[in-house]
């Protein structure tokens, strides 16, 4: 499948990470997620968003990844991680 990226190069990051979540392109996904700044604010946005897509589609790990780049997210040996 051929999916267009102008919206991410466009700076719609967001956009992005829906469409690519959207029609399951989950490596191009992580890319893209990887690149993203945590401490921009429209960054943010798009990285939570890209952990909750990876976590429906039952990617908890990379979704926590995300979530501990986010700083939203800390491992605790006393407690199970709740999603």
């Amino acid at each position: 499948m051929n999916v267009h990226l102008s919206n991410f190069q466009a700076g719609d990051k967001l956009g992005a990470v829906e469409l690519l979540a959207e029609h399951g392109l989950w490596d191009r996904l992580l890319q893209v997620a990887a690149s993203l700044d945590a401490d921009s604010a429209g960054d943010r946005s798009a990285l939570q968003r890209a952990a909750a897509a990876f976590r429906s589609s039952g990617q908890a790990d990379t979704a926590r990844e995300l979530l501990n780049k986010l700083g939203d997210y800390k491992v605790s040996h006393s407690s199970r991680p709740r999603f």
